[in-house]
């Protein structure tokens, strides 16, 4: 199962590394181009901190408070930017390099006019304007990233490592580029954890620069929003109003810590209950890793907190009476295919007279490992005869053959019943998942020739329930409840959830402004 997609998030585009994304496009990575027409009519223009742009139920949502948003969730991405930007420019400070207006909107020109030829479009589309639309932030902005990488490439010709031929979207460029850098990064030093800083925003080289630096860059990349970016905005934000007023008579301002824990949990158990997956939680974490998140950054995402607000609420409402009723309504929906068990059991032990287990190689010793498994198989051929005689008393009658030679003594008294088992079922010693594997191709009614675990020999019976006493069967319909009292669970949390989240946006008046 993915990760719930994170609603309405307007994100910076950013192609390849922080500084080298227009170089990126000049080599013909199109982010959204074409239509650029379109778009710029959809243009709602830059924020305005101080303005209201929506109200939900009474209360306004300003410009700042989007801004707020956009930079949070945008932080990580561009640091990183805003670090090279410094120290390039750094780079032409000491070097005295400057780079003209003319020679910004040369690069910026030539940029949109090879696009236009490689792919065959119209030149007239692809003037720096729709570039920067293209790009997603504005076009005093893409005129600074331009004037950056060039000057960059400036220090370079002057140490002697591109030529002035060299295009600053050629591979020599690019390589040299990140070369430098890094070579920088190692001699000027860069501090961004917030722990080593003291409420700076990140160190660079001796000097500290502020959140509100590293925030007025990532707005000014962001330049003028598509009106459909600041819905998507508006709505992450108005949600987060709804849910922290639904939370306040349940005591809470917002979701704890432990919240978005169970919130968590509730996705790594919804995986491995879909897809049977036997660790959601690594299955999320990797998901997580390729979009460049951490588990811990995404709880703390607005969407994140949210969610795990709403199923806070939802929990609140699902008692076991519910669970019940729900699963007796729809048995089937939360079963899992299982068969109905029971085994004979015939133990192997070793010379010694210790018991195998499927754990019996040495780690780190091949060579005793080869004289053990020799003299494993033999003990196990030599107790195959045991059980092969108990074959015919075992289709006679298995439960009184189990009952008299089964040497599994939690079984035993049972008459050899294991209950019901499925493919993701975990056994208990004397029984395996290869054992389980071959037990659960048997039609009810058969027993199965000898079969062999890391313990021993079975004889196992598929089982109809008129095999099993009353109390037998009630005993094992709880069983099948309990395991299947999860996916009950999960359903219903799911169900409440996605009401719950209905029911605020429906009874919410929500009125905008722009």
């Amino acid at each position: 199962m993915p990760l719930p997609a994170p609603r309405n998030r307007p994100e910076v585009k950013v192609l390849g590394s922080a500084l080298l994304s227009l170089a990126a496009l000049a080599a013909g990575r199109q982010p959204c181009l074409s239509g650029a027409e379109g778009k710029l009519a959809d243009l709602v223009g830059s924020l305005e901190e101080g303005k209201t742009y929506r109200r939900v139920d009474g209360v306004a949502l300003t410009g700042k408070s989007v801004a707020d948003l956009l930079v949070e969730r945008n932080w990580k991405t561009e640091l990183p930017a805003f670090i090279e930007r410094v120290l390039v420019r750094g780079e032409m400070e000491r070097q005295g390099v400057t780079v003209a207006d003319a020679e910004v909107e040369a690069e910026m020109q030539r940029i949109g006019q090879d696009y236009a030829r490689r792919e065959r479009k119209d030149p007239k589309l692809f003037t720096p304007a729709h570039l920067a639309d293209g790009l997603g932030t504005s076009l005093e902005f893409l005129r600074d990233q331009h004037r950056t990488l060039l000057g960059l490439k400036k220090v370079l010709v002057q140490a002697g490592k591109l030529k002035e031929t060299d295009p600053v979207d050629g591979p020599a460029a690019k390589q040299a580029m990140n070369a430098h850098l890094e070579a920088v990064v190692r001699k000027v030093g860069v501090v961004s954890d917030p722990k080593q800083l003291g409420g700076a925003a990140v160190r660079i080289g001796a000097r500290q620069f502020s959140r509100e630096e590293v925030r007025a860059f990532i707005l000014e990349r962001i330049g003028p929003l598509l009106r459909s970016q600041l819905l998507e905005a508006l709505q992450t934000l108005t949600l987060q109003h709804l849910v922290t007023q639904a939370l306040k008579p349940q005591g809470k301002e917002t979701p704890d810590a432990e919240d978005r824990g169970f919130y968590f949990s509730y996705l790594v158990r919804l995986v491995e209950a879909e897809t049977g997956a036997p660790d959601g939680r690594q299955v999320l974490t990797v998901q997580l890793q390729r979009k460049g998140q951490t588990v811990e950054g995404f709880l703390r995402d607005p969407d994140a907190v949210s969610d795990s607000g709403i199923l806070f609420l939802a929990r609140k409402q699902i008692v076991e009476k519910d669970i019940q009723a729900e699963y007796q309504a729809r048995p089937e929906k939360y079963q899992a295919e299982e068969k109905l068990l029971a085994h004979l059991f015939i133990r192997v032990r070793d010379p010694q007279g210790r018991a195998y287990t499927p754990q019996w190689q040495v780690e780190g010793h091949p060579r005793v490992n080869e004289l053990a498994s020799r003299e494993r198989e033999e003990r196990f051929r030599d107790a195959k005869p045991e059980i092969e005689r108990l074959v015919g008393m075992a289709r006679g009658s298995f439960a009184e053959a189990a009952a008299r030679f089964s040497q599994d003594e939690t079984t035993k008294p049972n008459g050899g019943l294991i209950g019901s088992v499925g493919l993701t079922s975990i056994l208990p010693p004397p029984m395996d998942k290869e054992l389980l594997a071959q037990a659960l191709k048997l039609k009810p009614g058969e027993v199965s020739e000898p079969l062999r675990s890391g313990y021993g020999w079975h004889l196992v019976k598929c089982l109809n329930p008129v095999d099993v006493s009353a109390p037998q069967r009630e005993s094992l319909e709880k069983q099948r409840y309990e395991r299947a009292r999860e996916r009950v669970y999960l359903a219903l949390l799911k169900q409440k959830h996605d009401e719950i989240l209905r029911g605020l946006f429906a009874q919410a008046k929500i009125e905008d402004s722009f």
